[in-house]
């Protein structure tokens, strides 16, 4: 209610003039013509970045419930097991990826996948646009999953359910942009449907799968090295100077695309992602018990071990934070340079290693980092309580299988990326 009466206080006087929205529907803002395009540009910045565009002439920023197209950047920016960029990490070809969907003055939506590249990557980008076009092919084959939507469901319904504390002036500015998008039966639902999913829609789902397609897409090859495939006067971009070429892909190119391949690799395959079991099955909170809420010391049957814990009963939340100090003087960890730099890099190793596992944890909104502290190597853990014991049970079962030896091609690009500092 002081909420209402202070809004009510300020806007009352903007006066409604009942002004009707214009249709952008047409022409289109990408016909097929405009579309199977590479363009190469020459960036400021000194990275080998390739994204892809996909257009959709319907508009679905009006889409507050299904999110197919959240749903969708998800599976293609998956970074767990069976993931794009788990394949293209094991072969060298890429870094790092993200994935996201956005809407033009009601026009139209396009879903955008952007990769880092490596330098093979860069040397072989035409062998990467194969790769990506075959895992399209691959998830419309595959079609609509329904574990995929439950664990995006879980995961916005925990977001949603839980929600933090964010910066006023960017939570207002958020939903000013959106509330032409809603109308007075649906306004209440302005903030839940950042977060969940209502519906899963399949039938829409799939149309999108469907046109994943080479001909429906645009694709952006950005490097400092673009001149060395350039054999052709730059255009100049009239804002900013830019300088890029745009040309058709090349028949071979197309001939690939319309039969590409993608063998699987020893560690990865492209399919959809794995079922998730660090979702918190249960929510509630622990029996209220006369425990001391002091700092309080386990005994434990090994010497080498303390147990220190407390309990919380302020927030009243079924969640947990632990960390661990493991205390070790191995390789002249903290006692020489070559200790130190040596740690910085088997840090960065190891983060590499747990990648799939911490990014199916971080769906589940489970957290694990990993950092040197004083004398010790320090992990902490945050999270829900129920799937805390199994995640864990988890991580310390695949540190202790960590086989250093299978890891010098990630030794050594860690060490490289140390060196460039």
């Amino acid at each position: 209610e002081e909420m209402e009466t202070l809004v009510t206080e300020l806007f009352s006087g903007v006066e409604n003039k009942n002004v009707t929205v214009p249709s952008f529907a047409e022409p289109a803002g990408y016909p097929k013509e405009f579309l199977g395009k590479l363009y190469k540009i020459k960036p400021v910045m000194d990275e080998h970045q390739l994204k892809f565009l996909w257009f959709y002439p319907k508009c679905y920023n009006r889409d507050h419930y299904d999110r197919v197209f959240n749903l969708l950047s998800h599976v293609i920016g998956h970074e767990g097991e069976n993931s794009l960029l788990s394949y293209l990490i094991e072969d060298d070809l890429a870094t790092s990826c993200y994935a996201y969907c956005d809407h033009e003055i009601s026009s139209f939506t396009y879903m955008c996948l952007n990769l880092t590249l490596t330098d093979k990557g860069f040397e072989n980008y035409e062998r990467v646009i194969e790769i990506v076009t075959k895992m399209c092919q691959v998830l419309a084959s595959e079609g609509p999953i329904d574990h995929v939507f439950e664990e995006c469901s879980k995961n916005g319904d925990l977001k949603w359910k839980f929600l933090d504390k964010s910066s006023p002036i960017n939570t207002t500015v958020s939903m000013a942009d959106r509330m032409h998008l809603f109308t007075d039966e649906n306004i209440q639902d302005i903030l839940q449907t950042r977060y969940t999913f209502a519906n899963f829609n399949k039938e829409e789902y799939q149309n999108i799968l469907n046109g994943l397609l080479p001909d429906n897409m645009n694709v952006y090859l950005s490097s400092k090295k673009v001149d060395t495939i350039v054999d052709t006067p730059y255009n100049v971009e009239e804002w900013y100077g830019t300088e890029f070429v745009k040309e058709k892909f090349s028949e071979d190119l197309l001939q690939r695309l319309k039969n590409p391949t993608a063998d699987p690799l020893e560690n990865s395959k492209l399919s959809n992602p794995i079922e998730n079991t660090l979702f918190p099955k249960s929510l509630d909170l622990c029996e209220e018990s006369k425990d001391s809420t002091e700092l309080t010391v386990q005994n434990v049957s090994d010497e080498n071990i303390d147990i220190w814990y407390k309990k919380s009963e302020k927030f009243k939340t079924p969640k947990i934070n632990a960390f661990n100090l493991l205390y070790t003087n191995d390789c002249g960890f903290q006692t020489s340079l070559q200790g130190a730099v040596f740690s910085t890099i088997w840090l960065k190793v190891i983060q590499d290693y747990f990648r799939e596992f911490l990014y199916m944890a971080d769906m589940a909104s489970l957290e694990c980092q990993t950092s040197e502290s004083e004398g010790s190597i320090r992990i902490d853990f945050r999270g829900y309580s129920d799937p805390m014991q199994e995640f864990v049970e988890k991580f310390f079962d695949k540190l202790k299988s960590f086989d250093a030896r299978k890891h010098k091609q990630t030794f050594d690009s860690k060490k490289e990326e140390l060196l460039k500092q």
